[in-house]
């Protein structure tokens, strides 16, 4: 069953201030050079969706991690990030696995990069766009400067290509989990 459409645009948040990664890796690691200034433009991009779409912009946090001070001026909703989106009009994101729920629910997504985030940061943004979605990411200072000239598309033949290719095994797409289950722990008994 298809979930209804909310008048909503997810941001999928990748949090400023901390990563994992740091801790595995024991890293000093700064995802961006300067955050208040990207802030503000990521706020701006918020008021031109907005504007575009009359929709909501809503920010999509794991549980992870959580704000002292929302940093966003947007509602923030924790741990329903893949409900968020399979529901929303619109994706924003960078690179987050959690953007796989937008190409399973052919919504259409934009790719931030910004000129402030590492060179590596933006590649691997560059990447995940063009692999898995067929896109090319935007710079965020482009966006700002040209939103009414940026393409909302999905390549959906390149979507379900990914899909079957990594998520789906065409054996088991007419069944669920808990019928595979049963079936493979009766077999064993």
């Amino acid at each position: 069953m298809k979930k209804k459409k909310k008048n909503i645009i997810t941001y999928v948040d990748e949090n400023l201030f901390f990563s994992r990664d740091d801790l595995i890796y024991q890293v000093n690691y700064k995802k961006i050079k300067d955050i208040d200034l990207y802030l503000e433009h990521l706020n701006c991009l918020f008021k031109k969706v907005e504007n575009k779409f009359n929709a909501q912009v809503i920010i999509a946090c794991s549980n992870k991690f959580t704000y002292k001070k929302n940093p966003f001026k947007k509602q923030i909703i924790y741990g329903k990030t893949h409900q968020l989106i399979s529901q929303s009009k619109l994706v924003l994101g960078h690179r987050s696995s959690a953007l796989f729920q937008a190409l399973y629910n052919k919504v259409p997504t934009i790719f931030i990069k910004y000129k402030n985030f590492p060179i590596l940061r933006n590649f691997q943004i560059q990447i995940f766009a063009n692999t898995y979605f067929n896109q090319t990411p935007y710079y965020l200072d482009n966006l700002l400067l040209d939103w009414n000239n940026i393409k909302l598309k999905i390549d959906r033949k390149h979507c379900n290509n990914i899909l079957r290719e990594y998520f789906k095994s065409d054996d088991l797409l007419n069944k669920n989990f808990k019928d595979n289950f049963v079936k493979t722990f009766n077999s064993l008994i």
